[in-house]
């Protein structure tokens, strides 16, 4: 899987189970590290989250790479996965 070692959570496990390549886990980690920073803990509980969702169908691989909403913004207006968090 990733080139990188889970640290803190085992998300790699759960992104083998839904079917997810190195390089689709790498972009997870970078889309999402621009929101976490270097907070490895958060950003791998974040990536557990988004691998299980994935895994259990309830989000897309794309909808897991698009970016937050803005603050403010109507969550009930947009598709998933704004509407189930991950």
């Amino acid at each position: 899987m990733s080139t990188r070692t889970p640290r803190y959570f085992d998300y790699l496990t759960h992104a083998r189970a839904a079917g997810l390549s190195d390089a689709q886990v790498d972009a997870l980690i970078e889309r999402w590290q621009q929101d976490y920073g270097n907070d490895w803990n958060l950003l791998e509980l974040r990536l557990l989250r988004i691998c299980k969702a994935i895994e259990s169908e309830r989000v897309t691989y794309e909808d897991a790479l698009r970016p937050e909403p803005e603050p403010g913004y109507h969550a009930a207006e947009e598709s998933p996965p704004y509407g189930k968090p991950f």
